[in-house]
């Protein structure tokens, strides 16, 4: 019976202490932005998790209908609005 290989991502370690990702924070990054959650902990206990960062995906007219405002809002202030803002 051959035996199969794990593969490379069930073989790491995902909890790391603080003092060991002190140490190697870059590899754990790599991990990280390679698709693994790495776990940071404290005496035992998880307080913290890396993950890869994913790019928003904004979509052109997406605000739309959310934003209002007034007839006036490119008009000049008037001076005491200016004063009101700090502007004297």
């Amino acid at each position: 019976m051959a035996k199969t290989k794990k593969a490379k991502s069930q073989t790491k370690k995902s909890s790391y202490t603080i003092a060991e990702a002190q140490s190697a924070i870059s590899r754990l990054v790599k991990l990280a932005a390679d698709g693994r959650e790495v776990i940071l902990t404290d005496n035992g206990v998880p307080i913290a998790k890396i993950i890869r960062y994913e790019v928003p995906h904004r979509k052109a007219g997406s605000m739309k209908g959310r934003l209002t405002w007034t007839d006036d809002v490119f008009d000049p202030l008037n001076d005491q609005e200016m004063k009101d803002l700090g502007f004297e």
